[in-house]
């Protein structure tokens, strides 16, 4: 099973004023093209194919979801439309201009949310991290070389 990658950041409860660290999800992302590349490495079809198919199922899928439909992706899982509205004393009085913030939600499969929760977590070095330790490396390369040369411009 892969591993999820993880970063750590600091935030400050303002209540308390107490700082902890909490994990981020690092998410790297995969191009269309990429994933169909893929899918065709692993069928019978070409990346041209199982592009199409896909192009014409999220245009499908899309449709549905506008029309307040949920679309089932199998051992993935569900996509559906939430919205949230302003409340009113009186049912009749409600508008459809009352709703707000229309969302689209994922609820996991059942075998996708059980392999979720034995997931495998990796900690991602953070960018300070990654700039620390190319400064180190520098000092040491310039201590090993002799203080009068510039380790970027050897």
């Amino acid at each position: 099973m892969a591993s999820m990658k993880y970063s750590l950041v600091s935030k400050k409860n303002r209540e308390t004023g107490e700082v902890r660290a909490y994990a981020n999800a690092v998410n790297e992302s995969l191009a269309f093209e990429d994933i169909a590349k893929q899918a065709a490495a692993e069928t019978t079809v070409t990346p041209t194919d199982v592009e199409a198919v896909v192009r014409a199922t999220l245009d499908i899928a899309k449709r549905q979801i506008l029309g307040g439909n949920e679309i089932c992706l199998g051992k993935l899982g569900t996509l559906f439309p939430t919205f949230s509205s302003e409340g009113t004393d009186d049912p009749n009085k409600f508008v459809p201009t009352m709703i707000k913030k229309v969302n689209i939600r994922f609820r996991p499969s059942t075998e996708l949310a059980a392999e979720l929760k034995k997931a495998n977590f990796v900690i991602s070095p953070t960018k300070k991290l990654i700039r620390e330790a190319v400064k180190n490396m520098k000092d040491a390369l310039a201590d090993a070389i002799g203080p009068d040369t510039d380790p970027d411009n050897p």
